[in-house]
């Protein structure tokens, strides 16, 4: 699995990249690597991500998850996407359980409601509806639909960009589990140095705990990466995190390329 994504990341970069000056329209800087921001893709536009690989792993598990995810512009202030997503999953000290699967599709549109100006930031809501094209019978997914909504403010600060994301995911519920809904929320500053971006970002979730629940799962990562334009379609972005809470992963790791580009 480690060799398979070794190649499609090389042949990624042969071929994709992330564009610094489409990323200009979307907001003045962007979004993180791991959050997003409240812009949107002009009109016309596609975006094209692949891989978007996040990678976890402590003594006894790993999992990489591999998104290729489509996104179009249909104006300049709504834009929707569709991710699929494949799952690699190892654990046991030693490596005695694995499962390899094609995962769930997340299907969602983002408007972008108000643009920055006059000192007030740039806000934006986002919807996504999670199909379930995989069972939880391997432990990879809940086998169930799950519907998530996110509130967006990115704000130029000090030569860069401060980007927030609050979001609140019903979690679908097979008939024999219990799975408490999510409250995410996050904040990533941008800095541009030439054709480099700085990123540091602290993502934070929390379970949600209903009546019926005893216990709520409090999550914090704190993540350092970069973003990178090679040209103004083509460049890569990349993360390294840990858990703050010393809660399993020990590590992560995100990279994503894509590509922008329109059809007349």
């Amino acid at each position: 699995m480690k060799k398979c994504l070794t190649l499609i990341f090389i042949a990624s970069l042969a071929i994709l990249g992330f564009s610094i000056s489409a990323e200009a329209r979307h907001t003045k800087y962007g979004a993180g690597v791991v959050l997003d921001d409240a812009g949107t893709e002009p009109k016309g536009i596609f975006e094209f991500t692949i891989p978007k690989v996040v990678y976890s792993g402590s003594p006894g598990y790993y999992t990489t998850s591999i998104w290729l995810a489509l996104t179009y512009g249909i104006t300049d202030h709504l834009e929707v996407v569709i991710a699929p997503e494949v799952h690699d999953a190892i654990w046991g000290r030693d490596n005695s359980g694995s499962n390899h699967d094609f995962g769930d599709v997340v299907c969602g549109v983002k408007y972008q409601f108000s643009e920055e100006r006059n000192n007030l930031p740039s806000l934006a809501a986002k919807y996504s509806l999670k199909l379930p094209t995989n069972t939880d019978s391997k432990g990879l997914t809940t086998g169930e639909v799950d519907h998530a909504a996110y509130f967006l403010v990115s704000k130029g600060l000090a030569g860069g960009q401060l980007n927030f994301n609050l979001g609140y995911k019903y979690v679908g519920e097979p008939d024999d589990k219990i799975y408490s809904n999510q409250v995410s929320y996050g904040a990533a500053y941008v800095y541009p140095v030439k054709k480099v971006s700085l990123v540091v970002e602290l993502v934070g979730k929390t379970d949600y705990t209903r009546p019926h629940l005893t216990t709520k799962e409090n999550i914090l990562d704190l993540y350092g990466g970069f973003k990178y334009g090679f040209t103004p379609s083509f460049g890569m972005k990349a993360s390294l995190g840990t858990r703050l809470d010393q809660a399993a992963p020990d590590y992560l790791a995100f990279l994503a390329c894509a590509y922008y580009f329109s059809i007349r």
